[in-house]
């Protein structure tokens, strides 16, 4: 049987469909998002979690097709659920990003058999990375992101001034990543790149002795 065509998005058109989800599912877009109640309104989708997922398979979270009900369980270990609540975040983002992006794919994966052989496959590295930022845009949504990485910047300079600029890089991180209750790493990451690009910002504010970001 001939597989399905892989589906390919651009950034932008990523960025697209994460705001036009946030329109529908969460208008208000109080912060940080609430990725279980977007999750639990996808339709024909259900959150569940299952112990020892990642011991027996080595993944902390996969999407599995139940053809009888056309229906998807998006499966999280259970100690993922437990333990960090950023990696949890943005694991469950990416499966809903899957869901989202990727369902005529996904109607194959009817086991975690097929699911881990899915992982492996050739054309997984082009699916994780739509998944990865899907969740990294539903997550950390662009516009209210840059409001407070400004807000932050600003205070953290008329508490420390200019003379430590590594310090109010890192602390600006690490502020937005507990505010938006993700880790360090993908929030870095996503401050770092476009569309926000705001640590270059927070460079070039800094050696000009700025008070704020433009």
């Amino acid at each position: 049987m001939k597989p399905p065509p892989v589906p390919r998005y651009s950034l932008p058109k990523l960025e697209s469909l994460t705001q036009a989800l946030l329109r529908e599912r969460w208008p208000s877009l109080a912060i940080p998002v609430d990725i279980d109640y977007l999750t639990d309104q996808e339709p024909g989708v259900v959150l569940d979690t299952e112990r020892g997922l990642r011991d027996r398979w080595g993944v902390p979270g996969a999407t599995v097709y139940h053809p009888k009900e056309d229906r998807f369980t998006v499966l999280i270990d259970d100690a993922v659920a437990d333990g960090n609540p950023g990696f949890y975040r943005f694991t469950v983002g990416e499966e809903l990003g899957h869901v989202r992006l990727h369902r005529t794919i996904l109607r194959r994966v009817q086991t975690m058999e097929d699911a881990v052989a899915l992982q492996a496959s050739e054309v997984y590295p082009f699916l994780d990375r739509n998944a990865k930022w899907f969740a990294s845009a539903l997550l950390m949504p662009r516009n209210p992101l840059l409001q407070d990485a400004k807000q932050i910047y600003a205070g953290l300079v008329k508490q420390h001034a200019f003379g430590r600029p590594e310090l109010i890089r890192r602390a600006l991180v690490i502020r937005l990543s507990q505010r938006y209750m993700v880790n360090v790493s993908p929030m870095e990451y996503r401050l770092r790149n476009w569309p926000l690009e705001v640590l270059k910002m927070v460079d070039h504010a800094l050696e000009s002795r700025m008070n704020s970001l433009a």
